[in-house]
């Protein structure tokens, strides 16, 4: 599994798109409630820390999926990430259908960016 975003540096506030490129040989499918997660790096380690989300107000169900060697892209908009090396955490639902509660058992990495 893939997931590139379209720049490696982005403005405070401004919109990212990344593209997720399918390649487990069976179908992925995303969260309804959190389709990604953005994360930043924190100290010299490499280490990642997510935001803090909120609990979702609705059932999280099994949405949006796609099959081998196909694509999906998102659009967010970067408004509460920090400044910063940042990446995206999609959680993915190997083989599962659209319509089931999500139950994560795969993740997906973007590549990292700045928020300057």
């Amino acid at each position: 599994m893939e997931a590139i975003t379209d720049k490696r540096e982005y403005p405070a506030g401004e919109s990212l798109e990344v593209s997720v490129q399918n390649n487990l040989g069976k179908t992925i499918c995303f969260s309804s409630c959190y389709p990604y997660f953005v994360q930043k790096a924190v100290g010299k380690t490499g280490d990642w820390q997510p935001y803090k989300y909120g609990k979702c107000p609705n059932a999280d169900i099994t949405t949006s999926c796609i099959g081998d060697k196909k694509f999906k892209e998102f659009r967010l908009l970067l408004k509460y990430a920090e400044i910063g090396t940042n990446r995206l955490m999609i959680p993915v639902c190997r083989g599962c259908a659209a319509g089931q509660e999500f139950k994560q058992d795969a993740a997906i990495y973007s590549n990292t960016f700045e928020v300057r």
